[in-house]
């Protein structure tokens, strides 16, 4: 098979960015899309492939369809990836993990399937040379997916070996909110460049930082190291990208806690972005001001994720009903004409800002059931 040929792929994403995802993906190049629940199926050629690892903000991996065969018990699955010719993708030096999702699968046990497919894996290599992988279920050199239903398996290569909402720039902490949902909800708010951002609630300034990259044309895996280039069966080489034009814009954040805002300005110098590129500064969510760079009435987007953990001053369980009214109560008197775009999982929140919803779209945040709320202030 040539590399001009179009090959099937599969692209994870959170749950509710499905079309967000397709129609990022068609701007890449990427054809025949299907969005399903928790991602997006496509066709493209190997360099297209490669492309969307690099370019997709909105997809959690890119994986590489292998083979797929109907299957009735676990002594065909374990032929049926025994027949894959895996010394030709990768060689036995490279440590390996495999992991099942089963969808209305009849297996007893999704954890031996990937026993067996890992065995088979490896069976196949000793064959081949004698030798066999070893196994990394930390940091795998290669990641192989299975997907089971109740009548067929797919096996599939990870092209993207982190997953793509690790940018590479976020200082060492979990994140409250993955890169690649902050993506798909500026897409979902209509944000793009030119447009004001203000996050009064910015933590360590993930929606700021995401929008700021967009605008100045730097792609989301810049600093993202990936599988395919340790790939033997296609083209293993790293695209290469001109930055593109930057593009004018305004974005600004503040937080009550400096450490983070701190931490904000780390991550956004980490991301190759300009000192200046994001305003950041220290303040209560309550009393904020729209940027002082702004034309006087000139409107914008706000978009928060707030905060459900302690912080200074600040306990949701006692405190929540009382900030959000003054927190809206200042942005009504402020930000005239502005769009608010809250993410919660708190379903109550729009009693507690005194403000109805124009709309209200499920999101996932990993497994929290989420709403990103829209609110037009006037």
């Amino acid at each position: 098979m040539t590399q001009s040929l179009l090959e099937q792929f599969f692209a994870p994403c959170p749950r509710g960015l499905e079309e967000v995802l397709a129609a990022e993906l068609s701007k890449i190049g990427c054809s025949q899309l299907k969005a399903q629940p928790g991602g997006v199926a496509f066709c493209a050629d190997w360099s297209t492939a490669k492309l969307a690892n690099l370019q997709s903000r909105v997809a959690s991996r890119i994986l590489w369809k292998i083979a797929g065969k109907a299957v009735r018990d676990e002594k065909e699955i374990y032929a049926f990836a025994l027949s894959v010719p895996w010394p030709e993708h990768f060689s036995v030096d490279r440590s390996i993990r495999v992991g099942t999702i089963g969808i209305q699968a009849t297996v007893r046990s999704l954890e031996f399937i990937t026993l067996r497919v890992k065995d088979a894996i490896c069976d196949r290599f000793r064959s081949a040379c004698g030798l066999r992988p070893s196994v990394d279920t930390q940091r795998p050199d290669i990641r192989i997916s299975v997907l089971l239903t109740d009548r067929q398996c797919t096996l599939y290569l990870d092209m993207s070996g982190e997953a793509l909402f690790k940018r590479g720039w976020r200082i060492a902490g979990e994140a409250p909110l993955r890169e690649n949902l902050a993506a798909g909800i500026l897409q979902l708010a209509g944000w793009q460049p030119g447009i004001a951002l203000f996050d009064p609630m910015c933590g360590s300034g993930t929606f700021l930082i995401e929008a700021a990259q967009t605008a100045s044309g730097v792609a989301p895996g810049a600093l993202h190291g990936f599988a395919f280039e340790k790939f033997l069966a296609r083209d293993p080489s790293r695209p290469f990208l001109q930055p593109g034009q930057p593009l004018p814009g305004i974005f600004a954040g503040s937080d009550i806690d400096p450490e983070l805002v701190a931490t904000a300005r780390q991550n956004a110098l980490n991301a190759g972005l300009a000192e200046d590129a994001i305003i950041f500064k220290v303040q209560d969510a309550r009393e904020v001001d729209p940027p002082c760079v702004l034309a006087p009435g000139q409107p914008g987007i706000i978009l928060i994720n707030p905060p459900y953990e302690e912080r200074i001053g600040f306990s949701y369980a006692k405190d929540a009903g009382v900030f959000f009214d003054a927190f809206a109560a200042n942005l009504k008197r402020k930000f005239a004409g502005w769009t608010l775009y809250v993410l919660t999982t708190d379903k109550s929140l729009q009693q507690k800002m005194r403000l109805k919803p124009a709309r209200r779209i499920p999101l996932f945040n990993g497994p929290l059931d989420c709403r990103l709320y829209r609110f037009d202030l006037r």
